[in-house]
């Protein structure tokens, strides 16, 4: 009688440990100078700089973080640094491998010094690729320029992700 309360106790252990874990659902609002930005990506980058959860802003600036290896939603508890870049939309028709396609791919190559998990010679951190030409402050595109950050578990969700057009 006895042994089977310890194995029961020991799935519930086993239980609270791998659930206690989990991600921490992080929803959020993005803008510019007090008005919503619609189309912008919003990644939360981990301090060892090895995870990233973004997620794509709606019509009202509305987005939600998902990501890491398993793609989850949510992130987990930390401290994260907050990157928002928006690029152009492209209007019209593009087939894959039309100059059309080439050039829409160049413009939206990472941001110099700005996603994170690149390595030198990549393109993204240490790297020295042409940047995205984001509709947003420079500013908000990189690691090591950004103002923003965020401690998950939030104090207040939606988070509000606010950003200045003079920084």
């Amino acid at each position: 009688m006895c042994s089977r309360h310890w194995i029961g106790f020991l799935f519930v252990a086993a239980g609270c440990v791998s659930g206690c874990s989990s991600n921490s659902t992080v929803k959020g609002v993005v803008k510019l100078d007090g008005n919503p930005v619609e189309g912008a990506t919003v990644s939360f980058v981990s301090e060892d700089g090895k995870s990233t959860y973004s997620g794509q802003s709606d019509a009202n600036g509305n987005f939600t973080i998902a990501g890491g290896a398993d793609n989850k939603q949510g992130a987990p508890s930390g401290t994260y640094k907050v990157l928002v870049i928006k690029t152009p939309k492209y209007e019209g028709k593009m087939e894959p491998g039309s100059p059309e396609y080439f050039k829409q791919m160049e413009k939206s190559s990472p941001p110099k010094e700005g996603m994170p998990g690149m390595r030198p010679g990549m393109g993204g951190p240490g790297g020295r690729s042409p940047g995205v030409k984001s509709e947003l402050p420079a500013i908000y595109a990189s690691v090591s320029s950004t103002p923003l950050t965020v401690k998950i578990p939030l104090e207040t969700n939606p988070v509000v992700i606010e950003l200045k057009s003079k920084p």
